[in-house]
């Protein structure tokens, strides 16, 4: 499941989410439109506040296409 599927499934704000993993509102905005992979420890920190729905996997290859985001 993408981040932003899982932000809107659960009712998350982006404000809220970024809150609980630690990083900034913009960086969470820029990851679910994989506009950045977040670093490491980061995404460590989504995957388990999102219980696995969205793995490092998810967070690196955009829905619809070949080759993973750009940094």
């Amino acid at each position: 499941m993408t981040l932003d599927a899982w932000l809107k499934q659960t009712g998350r704000t982006e404000e809220a989410f970024a809150a609980e993993v630690n990083t900034s509102q913009k960086a969470v905005n820029r990851y679910r439109r994989f506009q950045r992979i977040p670093r490491l420890d980061i995404a460590l920190r989504i995957s388990a506040a999102t219980g696995g729905q969205v793995s490092f996997n998810e967070m690196i290859h955009a829905p619809d296409a070949q080759e993973p985001a750009c940094p």
